[in-house]
């Protein structure tokens, strides 16, 4: 199993793991042995069958005044076999094959260097699995409404929102998430928390603008559309861009990814492979629940939906 590194728009690096055939076809007995007995909970919306970015920004649309989101530090890095073992035992026989070539160091096949590393096509549903009792936790509170914890809560990896309408609420959050991750081994970045309140304009969610009866394609990505559709017209390369030169991707193929993302489309469904927008999407032209002709989402979570 090869490790590489892929350079982010931050200047820093992100590790990825990349098995080999044999490997990816055992991690992918792996996936669908983990799927049979995990059910992820409705809260959760990142690399999971018929939700995506778009379902999660959907779930905190409406009359809602204050929106918080908060960030796992360092997420697959923190994911070992320990916060998941209980469920991974739970396939039973054969299919236990994350376990196969247990050496004394720890080295699991879907765990290489003792993680669930990026890469694997079995890592994100085992990392949702270890968020599995942290987002029981976090929903409990939800339940306390005699004390006041109403809000919507839903995670899309490692991005975990809320939305309330009391201030109160928030600082409750604040004060209690870190605990309860703690328990579970993992950690809030504090530099992205993130406060939002709607008498501000629309509130942000995965990368998507929130309204309260619709979501919209954020200015920022209109603008970066414009510029990549003026600089391939005349012939620039896209500064933004320059860092994937000299490997497989290319201007067009990113530009094309961006258009379709922009149309905020929620993913094919197992039965139909239809899309649906159940709220109106601002700027938008796609017709509800049209045939998809091509790949859609070029993200993580569509790539693993299309596998």
């Amino acid at each position: 199993m090869n490790r590489i590194e892929i350079p982010k728009g931050n200047g820093k690096t992100r590790v990825i793991w990349v098995p080999t055939a044999t490997e990816k076809h055992i991690a992918r007995e792996v996936l669908t042995s983990l799927e049979s007995v995990y059910r992820p909970r409705e809260c959760v919306h990142g690399f999971t069958f018929g939700r995506s970015p778009v379902t999660n920004a959907l779930a905190h649309a409406g009359e809602w005044r204050f929106t918080l989101s908060m960030d796992i530090s360092a997420f697959f890095d923190n994911v070992d076999v320990r916060k998941v073992t209980g469920v991974m035992w739970a396939v039973d026989g054969a299919n236990n094959r994350a376990f196969v070539e247990h050496t004394p160091d720890c080295d699991l096949l879907a765990f290489p260097d003792c993680r669930a590393v990026q890469g694997l096509p079995c890592s994100p549903i085992i990392a949702n699995m270890a968020m599995d009792d942290a987002d029981g936790r976090i929903l409990a509170m939800r339940e306390q409404s005699r004390l006041g914890w109403n809000f919507v809560y839903t995670r899309y990896a490692d991005d975990l929102t809320f939305s309330f309408n009391h201030p109160n609420v928030g600082r409750r959050l604040i004060a209690a998430i870190p605990g309860v991750l703690a328990d579970y081994g993992f950690e809030l970045n504090p530099s992205k928390t993130h406060w939002q309140e709607a008498t501000c304009g629309y509130r942000k969610v995965t990368g998507v603008s929130v309204g309260k009866s619709n979501i919209h394609i954020p200015r920022s990505v209109k603008r970066k559309i414009r510029a990549a559709e003026h600089q391939a017209k005349v012939g620039m390369k896209p500064k933004t861009w320059a860092r994937f030169e000299g490997n497989k991707y290319r201007q067009q193929d990113q530009l094309e990814g961006l258009m379709e993302w922009a149309t905020l489309k929620r993913p094919r469904r197992r039965s139909t492979g239809t899309v649906e927008s159940p709220l109106p999407v601002h700027g938008s032209r796609e017709v509800p629940g049209r045939p998809l002709t091509r790949n859609t989402f070029a993200t993580v979570q569509e790539r693993v939906i299309t596998a």
